[in-house]
């Protein structure tokens, strides 16, 4: 019988991830120190006690996953495998499974920022709104206001999705004259994913995307009318 390892990616992280792990195994208490001391932060602590706004944060969540993953497999103990995979950042932690050096991945996710980078997230931070109820957030990014590569590296919808009280956020940038790119997040209580499949899109219930036709005001005025939509209908905490 052949064995792979599969590794879960973004969206899998929850307040709590990886407690019952570090009560069992000491392997997983360890791993948790290890990555509390490379990070220099208390990450163990946020994966336990949150708060979720902050856990979501790309910049948390990443890390939080990969430690968790890494906590299971050194929990399982040596496991044969012939091949190991993952979903999005899950492929790094297949990397690690296989002998690379969790310290070297860490910086190489988090600590090669172009000089540049925080001009441009501030330039798009700046273009939060939230609307008059407080639940939903949503960014608006025209072409060219920042580069292309900031964009593909910097999950800027988990900004308006840390802000308290929002249950969706909602990520609209302009591709190309007449195109927009959108990306929803939810805190669970709002199927993001029936809305993006309005717009031929899709994803899963917390994250989800699509493209529209038209300006950014007008794409941004529709996804966000079918946002109201469905947080009228969404799940009750």
């Amino acid at each position: 019988m052949v064995t792979a390892l599969l590794f879960p990616g973004q969206g899998s992280q929850k307040v709590g991830m990886g407690r019952a792990l570090a009560d069992a195994f000491p392997e997983a208490r360890r791993t948790f120190a290890e990555a509390d001391e490379v990070l220099g932060e208390k990450l163990s602590r946020l994966m336990l006690e949150g708060p979720d706004g902050e856990l979501m944060l790309t910049r948390n969540a990443q890390p939080a996953i990969l430690t968790n993953s890494i906590a299971v497999l050194r929990a399982l103990g040596p496991v044969d495998f012939a091949f190991a995979a993952g979903h999005s950042l899950g492929e790094w932690t297949a990397l690690v499974a296989a002998g690379a050096r969790p310290e070297l991945v860490s910086q190489s996710l988090y600590e090669q920022r172009a000089p540049d980078a925080l001009h441009w997230l501030g330039e798009a931070l700046a273009r939060v709104e939230v609307s008059e109820d407080g639940r939903v957030a949503w960014l608006t990014v025209p072409r060219g206001l920042v580069s292309r590569e900031f964009l593909d590296a910097e999950d800027l919808v988990g900004y308006p999705r840390s802000i308290g009280g929002v249950k969706v956020a909602v990520l609209l940038r302009e591709d190309e004259p007449g195109r927009v790119k959108a990306s929803l997040r939810a805190k669970g209580e709002v199927p993001v994913n029936a809305i993006a499949h309005r717009f031929g899109g899709g994803g899963h219930e917390n994250a989800a995307g699509c493209t529209l036709s038209g300006t950014l005001a007008e794409a941004t005025a529709e996804l966000l009318a079918a946002v109201k939509d469905a947080l009228g209908t969404g799940r009750s905490t």
